[in-house]
C-alpha cells in the first residue's frame, strides 16, 4: 500500500531542504558510510535516501545504480512513519510492502531495514536502509551500528550546512568590507584631483591604488565559492588594470600569469610587490618622461615555485641618482620575506630594471 504523508510533511521537507543537500554530487564521505552498512548488515543493496515532495532521492547508493525513485514506491515513504528503526523482514508478507512493485516484480525486494535521518528538529529527513531479495533478520549488534551510522549521516550534513552559513557570513563581509573600500577610494580619488601639488596628488593615488587592490581581493573572494582561496592569476589581471589607470600616460604595462590558486594572503602581497615595483618605475625609471614599458609576469615552475619577474626599460639602477632603495622597494623586500622567497639578484643598467622573486606559494 501506499504510504501516507508524514503529518509534519511540510516543516519535515522545509527541513530536509535547509541542508542543501538534495541533487548535490557524489561525496566518497556519504559512498562509504552507505558501503559500510551494506558491509555490516550482509546485503547487497544500501542507500542514503532523503523524502522529497515526490520522490525518494539517493544521496549513496550501493547495488542499485540508480539516483532517485518515486515516493509512492518507495520502502523509505513508509519508514519515516515509524519509530528511529524499521524492519521489514519479509516484504511480502508485510501488508505495508505486499502489493508494492518493487517486491512483486523486478528486483524483487523481500528484506528491507532502515534507520531514520532525524534533523536538528526531530523531524525525518529520509532513511539509511538496507535490501535484500530474499527474507531475513537482522541482528541486535547490526540493528546498533546501523543507528550509529544513521547519526554519522546527519553529522555530516550538519557539518555542510555550518560551513555553509560561514562561507555566506564570510562572503557577505567580504562586500561590505569591498563596498567601505571603495567608499574610502572615491573620498582619496577627490582629494588627489584637488591636491594642491603634483607630488602631494601623486601620493595619494599610490595610496589609492592599495586600497583599491584590497577592495579587489574582497570582492574577488566575495564571488568565489572556494572560500579562502583565488585565482591569482585573474586577481592580479585586475591589479595590472588598476596600476595602469595610476600610471602616467607615456608608461604602457603589460602582465601574463599562470593560472594559480592561492590563499588571499599570498594574493594581497603579491599585489603590493606589484603595486610598489610600478610605482617605482614610473617615479625613478622615466623621470624625463619618455615612453616606456613595464612587463610583469608571473610563472609556476615544475618545483612548484612560483617565479614572479617585473621589469621596465627605465633608467637602470646605475643611472639614477639616488638609487631605487626607497620606502617602496623596503616594502618589496619585506612583502618577499613575508612570504618566506627570495630574491634574485637586481640586473640594473641603462637598459632598464628588474626583480626576480622566487615564491614558494602553497598551490
Amino acid at each position: 500500500m501506499r504510504a501516507d504523508a508524514h503529518p509534519s510533511d511540510d516543516e519535515r521537507l522545509k527541513s530536509l531542504r535547509s541542508y542543501g543537500i538534495l541533487d548535490t554530487p557524489r561525496e566518497a564521505d556519504f559512498d562509504d558510510i552507505a558501503g559500510l552498512a551494506a558491509s555490516i548488515c550482509e546485503t547487497p543493496i544500501s542507500l542514503i535516501s532523503f523524502l522529497d515532495s515526490d520522490r525518494n532521492w539517493f544521496k549513496a547508493e550501493v547495488g542499485t545504480g540508480l539516483q532517485e525513485a518515486p515516493r509512492d514506491t518507495a520502502f523509505c515513504a513508509h519508514g519515516i512513519l515509524e519509530d528511529d528503526f524499521v524492519e521489514i523482514n519479509d516484504t511480502l508478507s508485510d501488508p505495508r510492502t505486499c502489493d508494492n512493485p518493487l517486491a512483486l516484480g523486478e528486483p524483487r525486494y523481500r528484506f528491507y531495514a532502515g534507520a531514520q535521518l532525524i534533523g536538528h528538529d526531530g523531524l525525518p529527513l529520509g532513511m539509511l536502509c538496507v535490501f535484500d531479495k530474499k527474507p531475513r533478520h537482522l541482528t541486535a549488534q547490526q540493528r546498533a551500528a546501523m543507528l550509529i551510522l544513521a547519526r554519522l549521516v546527519i553529522k555530516q550534513l550538519e557539518l555542510r550546512r555550518s560551513l555553509r552559513s560561514q562561507d555566506i557570513l564570510h562572503r557577505e563581509i567580504d562586500h561590505r568590507v569591498k563596498n567601505s573600500l571603495q567608499t574610502v577610494s572615491s573620498l582619496v580619488r577627490l582629494q588627489a584631483h584637488s591636491a594642491a601639488s603634483d607630488e602631494v596628488r601623486a601620493a595619494l593615488l599610490t595610496v589609492n591604488n592599495r586600497i583599491e587592490s584590497i577592495a579587489a581581493l574582497h570582492h574577488a573572494l566575495y564571488r568565489t565559492d572556494t572560500g579562502n582561496s583565488i585565482r591569482l592569476d585573474l586577481y592580479l589581471d585586475k591589479i595590472i588594470s588598476l596600476a595602469r589607470e595610476s600610471l602616467p600616460d607615456n608608461l604602457q604595462l603589460s602582465g601574463n600569469f599562470d593560472a594559480v590558486t592561492v590563499d588571499s594572503q599570498a594574493a594581497a602581497a603579491i599585489a603590493t610587490i606589484i603595486n610598489e615595483f610600478a610605482t617605482n618605475s614610473a617615479k625613478h625609471g622615466f623621470a624625463d618622461g619618455r615612453q616606456g614599458q613595464l612587463d610583469f609576469r608571473g610563472n609556476l615552475a615544475d618545483d612548484g615555485q612560483y617565479h614572479l619577474v617585473l621589469s621596465d626599460n627605465g633608467d637602470g639602477l646605475s643611472a639614477q641618482s639616488p638609487p631605487r632603495v626607497g620606502l617602496g622597494h623596503q616594502i618589496i623586500e619585506a612583502t618577499v620575506d613575508q612570504l618566506k622567497g627570495v630574491m634574485l639578484p637586481e640586473t640594473g643598467d641603462a637598459k632598464g630594471h628588474r626583480l626576480h622573486a622566487v615564491l614558494p606559494l602553497s598551490v
